[in-house]
């Protein structure tokens, strides 16, 4: 990958996370009091961070490790990524 690759995907991830931000502080917001605008703003993250999560464990994580970066820190997103996983699956109950 040449650095300017990497800078578009970095500017790409950047770009996501803070609109995935966006939206999570905007369930945030609508949750006292408005639990039907809770919900939505819910289903539209995750209906964002799903692929976004799918797409970073399976393109860019093997492509980290091909590159050299240390395997423990790849298995620590891993694991966040199951751990907001989870914690989704519980706000939906």
């Amino acid at each position: 990958m040449t650095p300017e690759a990497a800078e578009g995907v970095d500017d790409a991830l950047t770009a996501d996370h803070e609109r995935l931000d966006g939206v999570l502080q905007a369930f945030a917001r609508s949750l006292p009091g408005r639990p039907e605008e809770a919900a939505t703003r819910l289903a539209e993250f995750q209906q964002g961070l799903f692929p976004h999560m799918t797409w970073e464990e399976e393109a860019l994580f093997p492509a980290l490790l091909a590159a050299g970066y240390p395997a423990h820190r790849v298995e620590g997103l891993i694991i966040d990524h199951q751990r907001i996983r989870e914690s989704l699956v519980e706000l939906q109950a």
